[in-house]
């Protein structure tokens, strides 16, 4: 009997590369696989020309085909399969179309091949669900889910089946496949808010759950006054399919529940388990990513809130950027009577009928911040969310636009940049053709964004670089080819830009963008002329330079010469001795005009010239360096700002220029401080040390390990400092990051101390795990500034069969090595002060003690000053058991056991009266922002002297951090709001102050300088103008203070 012809052996090579296909040999693999043998043969060869065109018509053929493969592998019976393919191409098509648009798509069919009726039934496809629909769909899936384990699942594998269905609508929108299909598709708009509508489902499916399995967990009983509130895309309804979801919880004051947990601890279980019910990554992936970063003070705030709170914050705390972020806030689970509360607040809150100025720059500042870090990523033309003319651009505009009219124009209030585009048409606050353009821009741009996300589920905006892949996501866009997409996609920056510029900069949009030629480089490629030499030095001494001789000598260095200005009358040209190259007098020519215009704007002109004078003078190359300026002018706009605010920087890093690559990179402009993890690990990975102790350290320790450490804190503290320099940080964020450095260095040291001594006395590794190390003063407040010291207390615990004295000994001698570590890791010209000699009985007492030890020391000799000091201890580093159980010792037992006693009162005046006396001048009580009347130590004094007054029966006071403990005082109404708010005007100033001044100087400065150019300077640091002005306000606000202090502190 003659064999049935094979159509795979008339394919021929060149006939594949016609399809599309680049692997040559897979493809024939994988053809083999597929046909098989008998019927499936049969079937397969009737299937195989329209197979063939589908392999064609696809984005990416290989990818089609190879995913095509894997899920056929996983039927049951491929059979039926086929024939029906073969009978419905169109089918089939859809199929190849989807599997070479979306990594991601493919994987969930290829684990769910029955997904497959996505492609086969229309139906199924023809709309988006609403968020009702999801909600009743997944209402009726869970009720068969008798645990909270199988709920957690099945609310995952439903995200994969509808986010599978929204993504083939979405992807057969925007291609021909399925054009001849009857059901209608959705446009972006639509396919966004399907997302959101899931979104919203699964939100409010996570409230349930978590609230189902809190209340069996603590046995609550009530409803929760409780609400959801979306955020960010989610509360636009403008999902992409990779978004985190920004949420962030209310409740009511009264939470309306009752229990194991009081209703704020039951509010903040709930919104901890919602984000687990949603983020907890299992077997089957996540829900959705949740972000909270958007709640009021981040990462560290709480939870949940009550509407009070949240209010109070609002009026008090929040910044522009809070108000910005609120435009998009929408209720979407829990309680709708806490949820539209939160909503009319907000509203009232975020538009104003008269808006500030100072908005409007702070907006423009964080939009500036967004695309300074594209251009750092070399993403300005590639990044189509933060990049020139990209989606931020669009949506920065439309919000500007809303906070200025909303207050007076309600109906441009909306979260969905689409509706507000429309209503500010409407209103006259756009063109019709400036609506259109931004509307089609916007939607081709996220469909972009789209397109980059949902091939690897990965949150990506960036244009691939590489030829190949930006051909095939021109080809999964609809393009021809490459070339087309990509003059569409500059044609459509280039509209977005125009008009962002124009709406968001007003007349400042039209500003050229380019600098032109300036009058001042013909000046200076003339400066050994005299007459040249004179109109230098009036426009040096017109902007603000103190010193324009010194300041033209330095300029005349790179175009004459290193002696240049130097020489006498009869000695030969400086060009002729230390000359200055071709290249070189060039490279300098181009930056110049540049260089004394920013330098004129920073805090210091004579300064920020000399510091970039001192790093070329560093540097191997000059011309080089000059050149790298002027490719990068925010480069050097960036070092000229650093080195007019602090000098001393500028010549630490000229010594270390391997630190110049930290001032550039992505952490500089990070929306938030690093965190102690990230810190930790950083420093780790650079010791080789591993999260667990184990002994055996690197030989050369400790000098090689304290000349790293020490390397690791020039680089950390050039980036806070420069972050602070340039207004990256926000707020807390320098204290913050200043604190997580020195824990980090603090659990590295003990750290390898513990490995060393293990290794040593293996017999005592029990107790040596133990130690704790307990952060005091401004440490654990989380409050350090540059100069501020580091204050601890070691604690340890041992078995009661083990002796004291020889647990103690050995655990001494532990801690003393870290200390002698620390002061070695100074000894590298670091600041790194660590001080023990807060512990019982000052320098002469114990290193370490037992947590025994510790209460019958305080509560038997401690003092009040000691009690007091307390106030601010916290656990740092080492053992997390032991520390915890030292911190509940000192907070129940000592700090907050009894009320202050008249006693102990006055023992605390007496303390305060003796700084103010001897430690004082009097000269400088309203100048010194440390220690001067209404200064820090007025605050903390005053602060500290309340939570030890009402501490015992008012928890909500106890934090080591002063503002925090303010708050609380000023919420149970121990402080007035007047006063409260003078003193949390002032104390995060004195220590923006006092690092100003300590930037400044390079050492410890409290009191604010008399010198007035100084003055001015200070001034210009802190962002202002006038220097009078500023010291009139200063000592405003400190007699403003100092009045609640004697009231609050001296009064009786």
């Amino acid at each position: 009997m003659e064999q049935p012809v094979n159509p795979l052996d008339t394919l021929t090579d060149a006939q594949l590369q016609e399809l599309g296909i680049r692997d040559l040999q897979r493809a024939r693999t994988i053809f083999e696989i597929l046909r098989g043998w008998g019927p499936h043969a049969e079937a397969f060869d009737q299937m195989l020309p329209h197979l063939l065109r589908a392999i064609k018509l696809s984005p990416d053929p290989d990818m089609a085909l190879n995913n095509f493969e894997r899920w056929q592998a996983n039927l049951a019976n491929r059979l039926p399969y086929y024939r029906f393919l073969a009978e419905n191409p169109l089918v089939l098509e859809i199929f190849f179309t989807v599997c070479a648009t979306s990594q991601f798509f493919s994987e969930i069919l290829i684990q769910n091949p029955e997904y497959f009726e996505f492609f086969s039934d229309p139906s199924l496809r023809r709309r988006p669900k609403t968020a009702s629909q999801h909600y009743r769909d997944l209402h009726n899936l869970l009720r068969t889910c008798t645990s909270y384990g199988m709920k957690i699942d099945a609310l995952r594998r439903y995200k994969q089946r509808e986010v599978l269905r929204i993504g083939v609508m979405d992807i057969l929108a925007g291609t021909n496949a399925g054009a001849n299909d009857y059901s209608p598709l959705p446009d972006l708009p639509e396919v966004a808010q399907a997302l959101s509508d899931f979104a919203d489902a699964c939100v409010q499916v996570a409230y349930e759950i978590a609230h189902e399995e809190l209340s069996r967990r603590y046995e609550m009983t009530g409803t929760p006054a409780f609400a959801v509130i979306g955020m960010g895309k989610l509360g636009g309804r403008e999902l992409n399919y990779s978004s985190d979801i920004d949420l962030i919880f209310v409740h009511d004051d009264d939470v309306g529940v009752m229990g194991k947990l009081t209703g704020s601890q039951y509010a903040e279980r709930l919104a901890q388990e919602i984000v687990n019910v949603l983020a907890r990554n299992t077997e089957r992936g996540f829900v959705f990513r949740v972000d909270l970063r958007l709640r009021p003070e981040g990462r560290y705030g709480a939870p949940s809130r009550s509407l009070s709170s949240y209010r109070h914050y609002y009026e008090s705390w929040a910044e522009t950027w809070e108000r910005q972020a609120l435009i998009k806030a929408r209720f979407v689970a829990g309680d709708p009577r806490v949820g539209e509360a939160f909503m009319r607040m907000a509203e009232e809150y975020t538009y104003q009928s008269y808006v500030p100025a100072e908005w409007v720059e702070d907006i423009r500042h964080n939009k500036r911040r967004l695309e300074q870090k594209a251009a750092l990523a070399d993403e300005t033309h590639t990044n189509v969310k933060i990049g020139e003319g990209g989606i931020r651009d669009i949506e920065f505009a439309v919000q500007l636009l809303q906070l200025l009219v909303g207050g007076q124009h309600p109906s441009v209030r909306t979260g969905n940049t689409l509706e507000a585009l429309q209503r500010l048409r409407r209103e006259g606050f756009l063109t019709p053709e400036e609506a259109i353009i931004l509307r089609e821009s916007y939607c081709f741009l996220r469909t972009v964004e789209h397109r980059l996300q949902i091939l690897y589920e990965q949150q990506t905006q960036k244009l691939p670089a590489d030829p190949r892949q930006l051909e095939l996501l021109a080809r999964r866009m609809g393009f021809e080819n490459a070339a087309y997409f990509r003059e569409t996609y500059d044609r459509v920056r280039a509209q977005v830009r125009e008009i962002f510029l124009r709406v968001f900069y007003g007349e400042a949009g039209d500003r050229v963008m380019e600098q032109q030629e300036s009058p001042l480089r013909d000046l200076l490629s003339a400066i050994d002329d005299p007459r040249a030499q004179e109109l230098v030095l009036q426009h040096l001494e017109q902007n603000g330079f103190r010193d324009p001789q010194a300041a033209l000598r330095l300029l005349q260095i790179p175009l004459m010469g290193t002696d240049a200005g130097l020489e006498d009358a009869d000695s030969p040209p400086a060009f002729t001795r230390g000359a200055a190259s071709p290249a070189m007098r060039h490279s300098f020519l181009r930056i110049a005009p540049a260089l004394i215009t920013y330098a004129s704007r920073s805090p210091s002109p004579d300064d920020a010239l000399l510091g970039i004078e001192t790093l070329a003078l560093a540097v191997p190359n000059r011309a080089q360096l000059y050149t790298a300026f002027a490719d990068s002018p925010e480069v050097l706009r960036r070092l000229v700002e650093l080195a007019g605010a602090s000098p001393p920087t500028m010549r630490a890093l000229s010594g270390h220029q391997e630190l110049l690559d930290t001032l550039f990179s992505e952490e500089i402009i990070a929306s938030e401080p690093k965190t102690r993890e990230q810190m930790l690990q950083q420093l780790r990975q650079r010791l080789g040390l591993s999260e667990e102790l184990r002994p055996g350290i690197p030989r050369g320790y400790p000098e090689r390990q304290a000349q790293t450490i020490a390397s690791f804190i020039r680089r950390e503290r050039l980036r806070i400092t420069a972050r602070d320099v340039w207004g990256e940080a926000r707020g807390a964020d320098t204290a913050r990051d200043l604190t997580h450095l020195t824990e980090a260095v603090l659990e590295c040291a003990l750290q390898m101390a513990q490995a060393r001594a293990i290794e040593a006395h293996s017999e005592w590794e029990e107790v040596l795990r133990s130690v704790a190390i307990i952060g005091m003063g401004k440490l654990g407040g989380w409050e350090l500034g540059y100069a501020s010291d580091a204050d601890i207390l070691f604690v340890f615990e041992h078995p009661a069969s083990v002796p004291h004295a020889e647990a103690y000994a050995v655990t001494a001698k532990m801690c003393e090595e870290v200390l002698q570590f620390c002061r070695l890791v100074h000894a590298q010209d670091v600041p790194l002060e660590v001080d023990a000699r807060l512990r019982p009985e000052g320098r002469f007492g114990a290193i370490v003690r037992t947590v025994d030890d510790y209460r019958q020391y305080y509560l038997t000799r401690g003092e009040t000053w000691e009690r007091q000091a307390l106030i601010k201890a916290r656990p740092i580093a080492g053992n997390p058991t032991v520390g915890e159980a030292w911190r509940q010792m000192v907070e129940e037992e000592v700090v907050y056991a009894r009320a202050l006693s008249k006693e102990e009162l006055e023992s605390i005046r007496h303390i305060k009266r003796r700084v103010e006396n001897e430690r004082l001048k009097p000269e400088h009580r309203w100048r010194d922002v440390k220690l001067g009347y209404g200064g820090m130590v007025d605050i903390e004094f005053t602060v500290q002297t309340w939570q030890l007054r009402v501490g015992k029966q008012h928890r909500s006071v106890r934090h080591t951090s002063t503002l925090s403990a303010l708050h609380a005082l000023r919420m149970i109404a121990m402080v007035s709001p007047a006063d409260s708010r003078n003193a949390a005007e002032a104390y995060p100033l004195w220590s923006t102050v006092r690092n100003a001044l300590t930037l400044r100087y390079g050492m410890p400065r409290d009191v604010i300088p008399d010198d007035e150019a100084e003055q001015r300077i200070l001034a210009r640091m802190l962002g202002r103008e006038d220097h009078a002005q500023m010291l009139q306000e200063f000592e405003h606000l400190m007699r403003e203070v100092r009045g609640w202090v004697e009231r609050d502190l001296f009064g009786d």
